[in-house]
């Protein structure tokens, strides 16, 4: 009977301290995350399958300093894992695989979030193939990402912390986000570090969540992918920006 007892006391225990004490991430663990989400994330074709090839990942800080010393070593190995597992499956790519790695305070210790997205390449470059049997997908009217770009943007933060200022669009793909060096830079808390992508077409810009904490909205709605015209206003967690035609 105790060691029935002292079993039972043994196994409570133990799941306790697995409950308090997560044991740390492992890139394998990175890995199953990814390919999970490239088949949840299917897209199925006329002909064929396309999977996302942009990844961002999403981590708890303390396992987000377990990978930032070797990060770009990493983030290359998992694309070369994803690719050969979506060459398997027959899946397509509209480019080479691009993974990204953050960290969230709102992800609990020991978890992963993933966040897929098909992304055509930034405008005037060659789409080049991941592999020789990959297709490449040519967007329709609406995007034209080679096209020469005839109008100069910015936005102006009309409400939030950063009131007032103003950002060129001077790439073909803008960063919005807390982190340091991005396009947009923004001081508000509720904005993620790399919240949300700005991408210049010839007559329009192209605002796509990159998966955010708190979200991006448009006309008071979540979007995940809007086209914006002159004078449009979105929102990036408690920042309300514009979007403008730049004159000097």
């Amino acid at each position: 009977m105790i060691n029935r007892f002292e079993d039972f006391l043994g196994a409570r225990l133990e799941g306790l301290f697995k409950g308090a004490f997560p044991r740390p991430l492992e890139p394998g663990d990175l890995a199953k995350a990814l390919h999970k989400q490239m088949l949840q994330q299917r897209l199925k074709s006329i002909k064929y399958v396309y999977v996302p090839n942009f990844y961002l990942i999403r981590l708890n800080p303390r396992d987000y300093q377990n990978f930032a010393s070797y990060q770009q070593s990493l983030t290359g190995e998992l694309a070369d894992y994803l690719t050969k597992k979506a060459k398997e499956r027959n899946l397509y790519l509209l480019q080479p695989l691009e993974i990204k790695l953050d960290y969230d305070v709102q992800v609990p210790q020991g978890k992963i979030t993933v966040f897929g997205r098909l992304q055509e390449g930034p405008a005037g470059t060659d789409q080049n193939p991941v592999e020789s049997d990959t297709l490449i997908y040519q967007q329709g009217s609406a995007i034209k990402p080679k096209e020469t770009v005839t109008h100069q943007w910015s936005v102006e933060v009309l409400e939030g912390v950063d009131k007032g200022q103003s950002f060129l669009l001077a790439k073909s793909r803008n960063l919005v986000g807390r982190q340091i060096g991005a396009d947009i830079s923004l001081l508000d808390p509720s904005v993620s570090r790399h919240h949300a992508q700005i991408e210049v077409l010839p007559n329009q810009v192209l605002l796509t969540d990159l998966g955010s904490t708190n979200g991006t909205y448009y006309q008071g709605h979540p979007i995940d992918t809007v086209l914006l015209n002159p004078g449009d206003v979105f929102q990036v967690g408690n920042t309300g920006l514009v979007l403008q035609e730049y004159r000097e």
